[in-house]
Formats: C-alpha cells, structure tokens, sequence
C-alpha cells in the first residue's frame, strides 16, 4: 500500500518542462533595432562574482553588476572597443534560470539608458547569446548596414 502511494505521488507531480525557439541573433537584432531605446551589441567577455548568480532550480530572478570587455558592433562588424559596467538581470522560468559565465564568449545586446547598460540572461536567450563564431557577425554587420540575411543564410 505504500509503495502504491509514493507511486501515485510520483506520477501525480506536475512534468515541468520549457520548451525556447531556437535563439536567433538576426531576430534579436531586429528587435532591438525596432525599440525607442539605444541599443549596443557587443562582442565581448564578462566578469562579475559567479557566487551571486540564482542557485539551479531557486526560480529566483537576479540582477548582479558585471564588466563586459570587448568590441562593439560597427559597419566595419566587431571592431570599436568597448569595456563598461552592466546590470546583467538573470531571469527564472519556473525552475529554469538564465545562465552566464565568467570569462565564456557572448554576443550582448545591452540596453543604454544614460550612462547606464543592461542585459538580460534568461532561459531562453533573446539578448545575451553564446558567441557563435564568424557567421554571426558578419550577419549582425549585415544587418547594421541593412541587409539582414534572412532564411538559410542566417547563422
């Protein structure tokens, strides 16, 4: 009878899962270009302390200072450099939390409001993308010179 209890238990407990469209560098592009605000895309490295980033399964949103040092997105592609402070906000989907590592490679496309910069590590990236190499690049610098490559040719 036990046994058959912690079974229903087990199966009764609601099946968690997230399911994210493919994250699309040229879309985000498109979408910050379409916003009021000043945008800046960066290539670049982040440091700030891993200790205060949302423990696996917390659901905790966080918002932590960090230092982006890099190069920002011109019409020459990834060539004005760029280092300044962020907010980067960690966002939770359920048990689902954005993730961001010191020293690892992103693409970030931070928000500019006054002096300040912020960026979003959600669990589905839309602003904060592992930097995916040569083909994102020059499809973001395409995209600033207003040619976004669209279907197959899109990293």
């Amino acid at each position: 009878m036990r046994l058959l209890a912690m079974m229903l238990a087990l199966f009764a407990a609601p099946a968690w899962s997230l399911s994210c469209m493919r994250p699309d560098l040229v879309e985000a592009f498109k979408e910050v270009q379409a916003d009021s605000a000043e945008w800046v895309i960066v290539r670049g490295r982040f440091s700030f302390d891993e200790s205060r980033l949302p423990e696996p399964m917390s659901g905790k949103d966080t918002t932590l200072p960090a230092r982006i040092d890099g190069k920002a997105l011109s019409r020459k592609g990834f060539t004005t450099p760029f280092a300044d402070d962020v907010s980067v906000h960690v966002t939770c989907s359920g048990p689902w939390c954005g993730t961001l590592g010191a020293g690892v490679s992103y693409i970030a496309f931070l928000r500019k409001t006054g002096d300040d910069y912020t960026t979003v590590a959600s669990a589905c990236p839309s602003s904060l993308f592992f930097h995916a190499g040569k083909p994102a690049e020059k499809a973001l610098t395409a995209c600033l010179r207003g040619r976004c490559p669209e279907g197959r040719d899109r990293p």
